[in-house]
């Protein structure tokens, strides 16, 4: 059985290229990495997404989510990433 993140990585092409605020990946492994660290700490993950825009080689997503951290508080946030 995969795991969450095995399955989500494998959405992603293997060249893919990410940019969550400061941080910036590039890889389907390095993608995987960074989720398994996010979701170690962010319990009852809900994630909406939005696609905003596109054209023939990229796409502009809008990503909210709401967690719970470790002390069990809810927590809300909103991204926009370029793919």
């Amino acid at each position: 059985t995969h795991s969450p993140t095995h399955k989500v990585k494998m959405a992603y092409t293997e060249d893919t290229k990410w940019r969550n605020r400061s941080t910036f990946l590039e890889g389907r492994e390095q993608v995987a990495s960074f989720l398994k660290q996010k979701w170690d700490r962010e319990h009852n993950y809900r994630l909406i997404k939005e696609l905003w825009a596109y054209s023939e080689r990229r796409i502009a997503v809008r990503f909210a989510y709401e967690y719970q951290n470790e002390q069990q508080q809810q927590q809300d946030d909103v991204e926009n990433k370029d793919k």
